[in-house]
């Protein structure tokens, strides 16, 4: 009898202790379980605050990109908006009604497309004041060019020669406006275009004489006895015209 009674009392330590254990996993298991609930839900809540982190920059970069697209679209409006006001700023100024010495004049543009007359000619004699200016002409521009091409004298030998074969091939013209009395060198070849030697207004004539087929003198207000004479075949044409 106290055998059994030994093992019964053992065999009910050992279930309890069985129970025990049982109620330990249990415990165990579902600490674990809320555990990895609440971790769960803080990887949750850390996705969307990253979800709404990412969002937010997308759509500050987004923002900012649209901005920098709104200002160089709103540049580019100013650019061309300054463009056409260079534009019109730039715009070509109107034909001298009197040119200057050295001044090159397109034949087909206005007023020289609407001269009243235009005869070859050839001086051979200018009024001291005509020569003067010719003369302050050509000092001025020989020193802007001995200024631009200074050190390269190849290259000033090269312009010389060029200028000397130029000069072979031009002609020298009277033209006659209505505002001015000019004389111009152009290209014999292609009279298109041309150089003024010299230019003044038709107001400035005193009076004038020629020679038929032969001559024609100038006479102006400034120089009453020393006229300006052009041998011209064409003078009496001329005379003409001036009148």
């Amino acid at each position: 009898g106290a055998l059994t009674e030994s093992l019964m009392r053992e065999a009910r330590q050992a279930s309890e202790s069985i129970l025990e254990t049982k109620k330990a996993v249990g415990a165990m298991f579902s600490s674990g379980l809320s555990s990895l609930s609440a971790k769960g839900s803080s990887f949750a809540s850390k996705g969307q605050s990253m979800k709404g982190m990412f969002s937010s920059a997308l759509g500050e970069n987004l923002s900012a990109f649209s901005g920098q697209k709104d200002d160089v679209a709103n540049n580019n409006e100013v650019g061309q908006e300054e463009v056409g006001q260079e534009e019109e700023t730039e715009a070509p100024a109107p034909p001298k009604e009197i040119p200057d010495i050295g001044d090159e004049i397109d034949l087909s543009e206005e007023p020289w497309n609407l001269c009243v007359g235009m005869y070859s000619c050839k001086a051979l004699k200018r009024p001291a004041f005509v020569e003067a200016s010719i003369a302050e002409a050509s000092s001025k521009e020989k020193k802007d060019g001995d200024g631009a091409s200074s050190g390269f004298a190849a290259k000033s030998m090269f312009g010389r020669f060029a200028k000397s074969a130029k000069s072979v091939m031009e002609e020298s013209f009277l033209m006659i406006t209505d505002k001015c009395i000019l004389e111009f060198k152009a290209n014999r070849l292609n009279i298109g275009s041309g150089t003024v030697t010299f230019a003044i207004g038709i107001d400035q004539m005193a009076k004038l004489k020629f020679r038929r087929e032969e001559s024609l003198s100038l006479f102006f207000k400034v120089a009453n006895d020393d006229p300006l004479v052009y041998m011209c075949l064409d003078s009496a044409l001329a005379v003409k015209d001036i009148q």
